[in-house]
């Protein structure tokens, strides 16, 4: 019951945030869909593997310019048929998808 709860109240986010052009949810695990242009490089720091990749729509455009190529945060997830990239923090996308 408790899950249902909660994915009900984050597509109800998701779909309030976009309504109001906040940037969107992953409404199933609640971090922000970015979307990405080129070819990501995976990198190991210790035990973590991170990309760097050029954003084009991050939220945060203090640290992100959305111009350069950016570093992630921890990949938690990979799946290179469709190019999707699930860190700690966000999930990105290609830009084509």
């Amino acid at each position: 019951m408790i899950a249902h709860v909660h994915a009900a109240l984050m597509l109800q986010y998701a779909q309030d945030a976009q309504e109001i052009n906040m940037h969107p949810v992953s409404p199933a695990i609640g971090k922000k869909v970015v979307h990405y242009t080129g070819t990501p490089v995976i990198f190991n720091i210790g035990e973590n593997q991170h990309a760097y990749l050029e954003p084009v729509d991050h939220p945060d455009t203090i640290n992100v310019s959305n111009k350069s190529v950016a570093r992630t945060s921890a990949i938690v997830s990979m799946n290179s048929a469709t190019g999707r990239i699930e860190t700690q923090n966000t999930i990105y996308m290609p830009l084509s998808h």
